[in-house]
């Protein structure tokens, strides 16, 4: 069972069980890694999804459920997307 517990200055980052995504879910955060997502290069919801071949509202649905765990982070307006979050970045160097 992979369980990372990260903290932040403001806020505790709940713990998650990775076991517990749904194959969606960790495709979402493959490409979110493969395209090396980051605050200054978010992917959009619409791009995921033409990867994954959903459609961007069912993206942004399946994210929900990744930003509420600290995977996955949302910027939004123009230019926006999702991107890892720095707690998946630690766990990812610390692997």
């Amino acid at each position: 069972m992979n369980v990372f517990d990260a903290a932040s200055s403001d806020r505790r980052w709940q713990v998650f069980n990775m076991t517990e995504l749904t194959p969606l879910h960790k495709e979402i955060l493959r490409i979110l890694e493969e395209k090396d997502s980051s605050y200054a290069r978010p992917v959009r919801s619409q791009e995921i999804g033409e990867a994954l071949n959903v459609s961007p509202s069912y993206v942004r649905e399946m994210t929900t459920i990744l930003q509420d765990r600290g995977l996955v982070r949302v910027r939004r307006g123009r230019g926006g997307g999702y991107y890892i979050s720095t707690c998946m970045e630690l766990k990812r160097l610390s692997s």
